[in-house]
């Protein structure tokens, strides 16, 4: 990647345009008396911004990753000129900033630099796909899996965990590739993202690929028709459960769900084998499956009493609706470890418990960095724990005091517009960024002269993040 975005970046072509790109945006806006329109936003910062987005190095990443929530005629130029330019690695950091309509309105920019050409660059366009999930849309969905079937790692595997996470619009075109991808590879992942997504196609999908020409295809074809309750794959399950693949504790599984002879007996063994790894990943297996059978077992042989094994199936398998499930939950939520509080209080946010609630709440100030990051994974997609999440700005982790800006910057708490603005500064550019962009969503008149103090730091990020938010605010609130 390195090498890439030296050869990308080496060049002064692309500089060039941009500045003289620039300098015409800057003449049409002067002699069109769009300044005054813009209420008197000061060239200093948009100085600041055009020369950091132009030098190659952290200033340049700084700026492009914010300059989509500038919103001037200037910014935007600069944002468009960019996404429509041939230098992947600033086209990502670009995207990295973009929202959700933003990424739909320049899907068909990032669509050209999405591809990677080899493995060597796979790891640049990584931003790019996440801007193309964000989008959500059928034609997003087609890009990520145009990219899936390309192989090129690390953007194939993201692709095909995007496409399972876009819903319902990708089971269509995973479907297809089960059954029509090019590589054995993607007609596999196609199929193990796929059962995931429980929808109307995956059925007649795994049929079909119960004939493909790999053994591998087959066998995930198979597990997919077992959860549903199908067996027509089993002579593929008996094929795999029979060898020494990776596959081969799911088939276990899957015969043991479909009530095969000798199935049930096997994963027993396995289940309470000695041997610790066995025992993990024969539990795992269980659990993933999401079958009432598989928990009926589990429960029979007591792995509930062994807090790792119990970690996996409250994770998969515990209903929070059924009384013994919940029962374990609760336990698991009053005496647990760290991790364990946390994995049951999300099983049980469902249930309105307020408990559940509170040990996430506690959990966000965990020293227990697992159960911090599983907290904040959880507390960010509830929006009953968004108050919680504002009350963490002080937090030591970058990552809650960042979420803690989003949730400040959604409730509306104008009241701490003083104590988001000493997070300006900050050791970490991201919260940094955040800091700003939440001073202007909060208050746009009150965030200027704190963003204009900014300009004065001796932190270079915080003169791109002060001076870029200081030209939105002056976008978003009348003078004087």
């Amino acid at each position: 990647m390195r090498q890439f975005r030296r050869t990308a970046l080496a060049g002064s072509d692309w500089r060039c345009f941009v500045f003289r790109l620039l300098l015409c945006v800057a003449l049409r806006v002067t002699l069109s008396g769009e300044t005054a329109a813009l209420h008197g936003a000061e060239p200093e910062a948009w100085r600041i911004v055009a020369q950091a987005a132009g030098s190659p190095g952290p200033d340049q990443m700084a700026a492009l990753r914010i300059l989509a929530a500038i919103g001037s005629a200037q910014s935007t130029a600069l944002l468009e000129a960019t996404l429509k330019g041939k230098d992947a690695f600033a086209i990502g950091m670009v995207a990295a900033g973009l929202t959700r309509s933003q990424c739909e309105a320049y899907l068909s920019d990032l669509e050209r630099v999405a591809h990677p050409p080899d493995a060597e660059t796979s790891a640049v366009v990584l931003p790019i796909l996440d801007a193309i999930a964000r989008a959500s849309t059928e034609p997003a969905a087609k890009i990520l899996s145009d990219v899936a079937e390309s192989g090129n790692m690390p953007a194939a595997g993201v692709a095909f965990g995007s496409l399972g996470k876009v819903g319902p619009t990708s089971e269509r075109l995973l479907a297809k590739m089960v059954t029509d991808g090019r590589t054995t590879w993607s007609r596999e992942t196609a199929a193990w993202t796929l059962l995931g997504m429980k929808g109307p196609l995956e059925a007649s999908a795994f049929r079909a690929a119960l004939r493909d020409a790999d053994g591998q295809v087959q066998t995930a074809a198979a597990i997919g028709l077992a959860r549903m309750g199908d067996s027509a794959g089993v002579p593929q399950l008996e094929r795999a459960a029979s060898g020494s693949g990776s596959d081969r504790t799911d088939a276990l599984v899957s015969l043991a769900i479909l009530g095969r002879p000798g199935a049930i007996e096997t994963l027993r063994g396995l289940a309470t084998s000695e041997n610790e790894a066995v025992r993990g990943q024969t539990v795992w297996a269980m659990a993933r499956s999401g079958s009432p059978a598989m928990k009926g077992l589990a429960y029979q042989l007591e792995l509930d009493r062994q807090p790792v094994l119990r970690r996996m199936l409250a994770d998969k398998l515990f209903d929070p609706s059924d009384r013994r499930d919940a029962a374990e939950l609760q336990e698991m939520l009053a005496n647990g470890d760290a991790v364990s509080k946390v994995i049951a209080a999300g099983r049980l946010l469902s249930t309105g418990s307020d408990a559940a609630k509170q040990a996430v709440a506690r959990a966000l100030d965990s020293d227990d960095q697992n159960a911090r990051s599983l907290a904040l994974q959880i507390a960010s997609g509830y929006p009953e724990l968004r108050p919680e999440l504002a009350k963490r700005l002080a937090s030591a982790d970058p990552l809650v005091q960042v979420a803690a800006l989003s949730a400040i910057a959604d409730l509306r708490k104008t009241d701490r517009l003083n104590d988001v603005a000493a997070y300006l500064t900050s050791g970490s550019p991201d919260v940094s960024a955040a800091a700003a962009r939440t001073l202007v969503a909060l208050d746009p008149n009150a965030a200027k002269p704190l963003l204009r103090a900014g300009l004065a730091s001796k932190i270079t990020y915080v003169r791109i993040h002060s001076a870029a938010m200081l030209i939105a605010a002056d976008m978003r609130a009348p003078s004087g």
